[in-house]
């Protein structure tokens, strides 16, 4: 029992959206950061992404190519699109739909803005890679917004609500909750290369519902930042909780502010139950299980 792949797109918005509010008590850098993005119009763009995902019953892997360039939008900005293709799962290259090669993927390290993603005509099987794509250059705007300057340099980006991926009818609860904790580990100037760390933790105070008092107890030392209630048929219910975190580790150049490789891990601890009431009081008893997701891109 999962989140929707358009729960990460919501609670990464939403996130962006706290994290400018609250940006200038958050930055603790100090002056330009040697992260911030120069563009040049023209230039192109070449990753590769790989990815696992691991949970009680099976493992899937896949990968795929982004190509892109650097163009002017329709306001004159200058802005990355990003062809996606080469979509392999499990060993098996998927045939991607027809017109898929004409929608781009549009993204922006700009401090001065942000762009949401648009799924609405990617071809739905390009979905993961697309949103864990736009995490790390969600990370990235971040820490340049935050202005780390400095190895060292630390920023705590808090959320203050809960986001919701519940569709009232069989996602009856869905909420998970993350804050961004952002650290310039260091400069190589050798190499031309700076790295950054970003991890993605529970709120110090719970802000997710929890709909019956057996979801409070946490998992961790942390409180439970995740949550989810499904119904399973008119008198049935399956209801988890648990804690959701995932550290990001970018390499950036320090010639361009461009990615030059990042890597994501992702685990998610909860616990879960079958039951037989909507007040989730007469239910079977906890299993207890893990998913694990790791996700790399580099330059090719």
């Amino acid at each position: 029992m999962t989140a929707s792949l358009l729960s990460r797109a919501n609670a990464v918005v939403l996130a962006v959206a706290a994290a400018a509010t609250a940006m200038p008590l958050a930055a603790q850098g100090g002056g330009q950061s040697p992260l911030l993005r120069r563009y040049r119009e023209g230039d192109s763009l070449h990753y590769v992404m790989e990815a696992s995902n691991q949970d009680r019953t099976s493992l899937l892997r896949y990968s795929a190519r982004a190509d892109g360039v650097v163009r002017r939008d329709s306001l004159g900005r200058l802005v990355e699109e990003l062809d996606w293709s080469h979509l392999v799962r499990n060993g098996q290259e998927i045939p991607l739909g027809a017109g898929t090669a004409a929608v781009r993927q549009r993204l922006t390290l700009s401090p001065s803005f942000m762009l949401p993603p648009d799924l609405s005509r990617a071809d739905r099987r390009l979905a993961p890679p697309m949103l864990d794509f736009f995490t790390f250059y969600v990370d990235l705007w971040l820490a340049v917004k935050s202005q780390l300057a400095h190895p060292g340099d630390h920023a705590r980006i808090p959320r203050n609500s809960a986001n919701s991926w519940a569709d009232g009818r069989v996602v009856i609860l869905g909420e998970d909750a993350i804050d961004f904790d952002l650290t310039l580990v260091s400069i190589d100037s050798a190499a031309g290369r700076a790295r950054l760390m970003v991890r993605h933790v529970p709120p110090a105070v719970a802000v997710v519902r929890f709909p019956a008092s057996w979801m409070q107890a946490p998992l961790f030392d942390t409180p439970n930042n995740w949550v989810q209630v499904t119904k399973t048929s008119d008198t049935s219910y399956q209801a988890g909780v648990g804690r959701e975190t995932f550290d990001d580790e970018i390499d950036v150049s320090l010639a361009d502010g461009r990615i030059l490789a990042a890597t994501m891990d992702n685990p998610v601890d909860l616990i879960e139950r079958a039951c037989r009431d909507a007040a989730l009081a007469d239910c079977a008893p906890p299993d207890r299980s893990r998913i694990v997701r790791r996700i790399t891109i580099r330059e090719r």
